[in-house]
């Protein structure tokens, strides 16, 4: 489902061509696990009072790394971190209405 959400956030953005598609899963495809398996693992400690805090903080290193990636990939992005940000943000405030 995220996958889903951040391809159509990108469709919204601009991006229609399938190359781009492509970046845009590849990407996601790498930095949603590994931000996956650190919330599990900080889940199973006692940071659950900071875990919002947590989330946060990670989210932000994943919007910078995801934005580096993307300039990397598709350098006639404009803003590539303006990018990860809002399919980052689409997809936590849909994850949130489930």
């Amino acid at each position: 489902m995220t996958l889903t959400i951040k391809l159509v956030a990108a469709l919204i953005l601009g991006l229609h061509r399938p190359r781009r598609h492509a970046v845009v899963a590849h990407v996601n495809i790498i930095t949603n696990p590994v931000l996956t398996v650190i919330m599990v693992l900080l889940s199973f400690t006692a940071l659950e009072h900071s875990s919002l805090r947590l989330l946060l903080i990670f989210e932000t290193i994943i919007v910078l790394i995801e934005g580096r990636l993307y300039r990397g990939a598709l350098p006639k992005i404009r803003h590539p971190h303006l990018l990860s940000l809002s399919a980052n943000s689409a997809s936590a405030l849909l994850g949130m209405l489930k």
